[in-house]
């Protein structure tokens, strides 16, 4: 959807506005310098109103004045030096197999990448109201601080990769500057430790990876990282979060099948909604993923577990640390299959750590009765609500509820038997086995299989 939308912008611009006059790159001059008249078809520069075309085969340097243009099109295999400040009223358009290299100046106007954006140098650079749409890679290489002013919207599309090789930010200075990724924004892993900073705001429909001896630093309370639904945040480095921090997507330390520790510093969010995906592939700490928390986390999303291999009843593994749960709504337990067979895990957790340790059976669903108590429940199985009925000579006084439990052993339900005679309702809980209690007080008196269909 997106994509197209910044097409259709770029088709609109070439299609309905007029130009004065199109310029068209020819090198006669023999020299790369954008402003020798020679080296135009027109022999003349391009100026804010017009059309600049460089064909195939061609490298173009700005460096020794300001340029302007109101669309330039860069065509295969040719490259765009930018040294000095440019201005495009409307947009720069990339083919496949072009590069631009921006080493130092103001850009102002539109930029779709379809090749590469190479960003090189440590001199200053800023870009200026306006928008890219990155379908291809953008690379920062030995940069520092890049500065945005006014308003500027970067795109990045599921294709898209936004690699980041080196220390430096991302930095809004005035006005409101916003990155959307549906593709990859890394950090790759290095010898060298690097911090980049991003004082802007993020919303992550795709992966920000985060490599080995790398830090990702989402700064300033007055910008938001929001990770969506399809949002992972990954990697073997650091994550450091002072901005306002939302998460419903995954965290995975390493990403995907690798095993590595992630570190997540100040604020970390894992509402019920998030998830975090753990690969096991041993017992040693080498051979499972870890997230590592700097801070005071509420833990009250979802686990999931990779299994490489057959894992034995006791073994344990720690894959939460904290300086301090403030507190721990985790599911009591988990499965994971590894080669069609099915394990279960109980989830520990304690004031500094989450730890999974392997179990024999989740549910004991032996059925009890006692003598006191005539326990029924009708329907059974059950479609919408069912009744939970005693004797009639059943007393309120005695402290009598029921708690009924899935699978899992997750506490699903619980209700205070106030009568004889009590209805509950299935509500949105999903088909299976169920196990129903009573009980006086702290003690089971009683257990009764459901079936919800």
């Amino acid at each position: 959807m997106k994509k197209n939308y910044f097409f259709l912008i770029l088709f609109s611009i070439l299609s309905f506005n007029s130009f004065s006059q199109t310029h068209t790159w020819t090198g006669d001059g023999n020299d790369f310098n954008w402003f020798n008249t020679s080296n135009w078809d027109t022999n003349a520069v391009p100026s804010n109103n017009q059309l600049a075309i460089i064909p195939e085969n061609f490298y173009v340097e700005i460096i020794d004045d300001f340029a302007y243009a109101s669309v330039i099109q860069i065509r295969s295999n040719s490259t765009l030096s930018i040294e000095n400040n440019l201005t495009v009223n409307q947009a720069i358009f990339t083919s496949q197999e072009t590069n631009i290299v921006w080493k130092k100046g103001v850009f102002k106007g539109g930029m779709i990448i379809n090749g590469d954006l190479n960003i090189e140098s440590f001199e200053a650079k800023e870009f200026d109201n306006g928008f890219i749409g990155n379908y291809g890679t953008i690379k920062i290489l030995n940069s520092s601080t890049i500065n945005f002013l006014n308003e500027v919207n970067i795109f990045n599309s599921i294709d898209g990769i936004i690699s980041i090789e080196s220390s430096g930010g991302f930095v809004e200075v005035d006005g409101n500057t916003i990155i959307e990724n549906e593709g990859l924004i890394e950090m790759p892993s290095n010898e060298m430790n690097r911090n980049y900073y991003m004082i802007l705001d993020i919303n992550n429909m795709g992966t920000i990876n985060v490599g080995e001896n790398q830090a990702f630093l989402f700064l300033v309370n007055s910008q938001n990282l929001n990770n969506m639904e399809t949002g992972r945040l990954e990697g073997k480095g650091v994550f450091d979060i002072t901005s306002n921090f939302t998460n419903l997507g995954t965290f995975s330390p390493a990403g995907n099948s690798v095993i590595g520790t992630l570190e997540v510093i100040n604020n970390f969010s894992f509402p019920v909604e998030s998830n975090l995906e753990i690969d096991i592939h041993g017992t040693a700490e080498d051979e499972y993923d870890t997230i590592a928390i700097t801070g005071f986390p509420n833990l009250n999303g979802t686990i999931y577990v990779n299994l490489e291999y057959a894992p034995l009843i006791d073994d344990e593994f720690i894959v939460i640390t904290a300086n301090d749960i403030v507190s721990c709504n985790l599911p009591e337990y988990l499965t994971a299959e590894f080669e069609g067979e099915e394990f279960y895990f109980e989830v520990i957790c304690d004031n500094t750590s989450v730890k999974l340790r392997v179990v024999e059976e989740v549910l004991d669903i032996e059925e009890i009765t006692s003598e006191g108590y005539k326990f029924y429940v009708q329907p059974n199985p059950v479609k919408e609500d069912f009744k939970v009925i005693l004797n009639p000579d059943f007393s309120a006084g005695k402290n009598i509820s029921v708690e009924l439990y899935n699978y899992f052993g997750q506490k699903v339900k619980s209700q205070n038997m106030t009568s004889s005679e009590i209805k509950l309702q299935k509500g949105n809980l999903t088909s299976g086995l169920y196990l129903l209690l009573l009980k006086e007080g702290n003690s089971i008196i009683a257990k009764k299989k459901l079936i919800f269909e």
